[in-house]
């Protein structure tokens, strides 16, 4: 039997997160707010970071996902510009950027506005593009490379 959460409007079922949904969330690590009042959540279990629009009412669903192509999907997939593996904090500039450190792919990412579902990013720092395999093994120590960056404190 599942638990529900009045926080979140998920259920969970034991140690694994319910079906995924645009109101569901699977282990939230972290959120922002960005200029205009809306909450953004790292999301790790299904791979994505949502946006909530205020003003915030009880189960609501999410209004837009990035790291996945839309928001009832959730698969891990190989690193790309469209593609979060893990994120782990979020958080925005002064220009309104979005910077999504990703600690299964030893990188942040960056996206600028306007934001969209599935969208990509538009900078990769700490890996050579935004396709090299990051996995669970850190790259070789270097000035440009991470190793599972878990928060991001964007100027």
């Amino acid at each position: 039997v599942g638990m529900n959460s009045p926080f979140t409007g998920t259920t969970f079922q034991g140690d694994a997160c319910a079906a995924i949904m645009a109101g569901s969330l699977c282990s939230p690590t972290a959120l922002a707010f960005d200029s205009g009042g809306n909450l953004w959540v790292a999301d790790p279990g299904d791979h994505r970071v949502l946006e909530f629009r205020a003003p915030f009412t009880v189960g609501m669903p999410a209004a837009l996902v990035v790291g996945q192509p839309g928001l009832t999907q959730a698969g891990a997939g190989t690193p790309a510009a469209s593609t979060v593996g893990t994120p782990a904090a979020v958080g925005f500039d002064s220009h309104g950027d979005l910077f999504v450190s990703d600690g299964e792919d030893n990188r942040i990412l960056i996206y600028a506005p306007p934001f969209s579902n599935g969208m990509s990013a538009i900078v990769v720092l700490g890996q050579p593009n935004f396709t090299t395999e990051g996995g669970t093994l850190c790259p070789p120590i270097a000035g440009n490379t991470l190793c599972a960056p878990s928060g991001v404190q964007p100027y």
